[in-house]
């Protein structure tokens, strides 16, 4: 009687069967709620925090090692995680991995000294890929995202710390095309584009490299080298999935050539 009821308590939970389908990678994209306020009230730096760049990475770091994604990518509030082919992450449920992700984002990020006394939210969605192509078109939408943004931001808090209000601000780059920003960053505020940090323009990789260790074998009484992996940052842009996937291979060799 108690396993019908409860079978027939767990039919109301529509989406408890929906999963990736087999044999696909996804990425879980994790995005900051209500982040403008946040860093309003933190009284970060502007248009960039490095500090605040430093706490999502390690967060991000963290989120990888107990998921067991393969790649992850941070840009602004926003993040991605690449899970493989054969990621079993909580059986590729879409219920689960939706609701758990954010937590543990949230979690990693309220642990550390930086984010005291604050409390940052995410959402997420899924994306799958069934080729590497497509892997790669996703980070590279994203990457395109990053770089619009980091104009957007640089020109527009340009114009506030030149003394122009927020609606000013808003109706001058309102419908101006990026070449016309990067014009004005570098005619009215002396910035060049091509200047700006990398990992503001085109956000930051967090890859798992492999690294040899130098180690003792006691049954043996030598030497010996082993593999290990750790976390590797890279922040430039990609122009095609061939650049991509090189690099990838040479630092961590997950994806075959």
């Amino acid at each position: 009687m108690e396993k019908h009821y409860e079978q027939e308590m767990r039919g109301f939970e529509i989406y408890d069967n929906l999963k990736v389908k087999p044999n696909c990678y996804f990425i879980a994209r994790l995005d900051g709620k209500g982040f403008s306020k946040l860093t309003k009230e933190m009284k970060l730096k502007k248009p960039f925090d490095n500090n605040m760049h430093v706490a999502i990475v390690k967060a991000i770091k963290k989120l990888m090692f107990e998921t067991g994604s393969v790649i992850g990518y941070s840009q602004s509030d926003e993040l991605s995680l690449l899970f493989d082919k054969s990621s079993c992450f909580f059986d590729r449920r879409i219920e689960k991995i939706n609701s758990v992700l954010p937590s543990m984002m949230t979690a990693f990020c309220m642990e550390q000294e930086f984010f005291k006394n604050f409390h940052p939210i995410f959402d997420c969605r899924i994306l799958v890929a069934q080729t590497k192509k497509e892997v790669f078109s996703i980070f590279k939408w994203r990457q395109n995202d990053s770089l619009r943004n980091c104009l957007n931001s640089y020109a527009y808090w340009y114009l506030r710390f030149s003394g122009k209000t927020e609606r000013q601000a808003e109706d001058i780059l309102k419908d101006m095309k990026g070449n016309i920003k990067r014009e004005l960053l570098l005619k009215e505020f002396d910035i060049n584009f091509k200047d700006i940090k990398t990992w503001e323009k085109n956000g930051t990789f967090v890859l798992r490299e492999r690294y040899e260790k130098e180690g003792f074998n006691p049954k043996e009484k030598k030497k010996v080298l082993a593999i290990r992996r750790r976390f590797k940052e890279v922040s430039k842009e990609f122009e095609n999935s061939d650049e991509f996937f090189k690099e990838i291979n040479i630092i961590g060799g997950f994806f075959p050539s």
